[in-house]
């Protein structure tokens, strides 16, 4: 579990996880990925991302954007770091 917060220009390159993972937007509003979809995302909506599926923050439209996130536990290889899809097959 943590919390994470991007102002504007800020971003995070498309990524993905050994796990699934929930994010909590609880400030701002985000233009991200999210299994090959583009969502806009603001306090009290619940980000629901699997394992292997690519995710990330495209666009800071308000901030700061502030969110927590809890991965669940981890499979596939078990690799604990985000993994970037050029760099790694999942």
């Amino acid at each position: 579990m943590g919390c994470s917060s991007r102002i504007k220009g800020q971003k995070h390159d498309p990524h993905f996880h050994d796990c699934d993972q929930f994010e909590f937007p609880l400030q701002g509003k985000a233009r991200i990925l999210n299994e090959h979809q583009e969502h806009i995302v603001q306090t009290g909506d619940v980000i629901c991302t699997r394992k292997g599926d690519l995710h990330g923050i495209l666009e800071v439209i308000e901030e700061p954007y502030i969110q927590a996130w809890i991965k669940c536990r981890l499979s596939g290889r078990g690799r604990m770091h985000s993994l970037e899809p050029d760099v790694d097959e999942h």
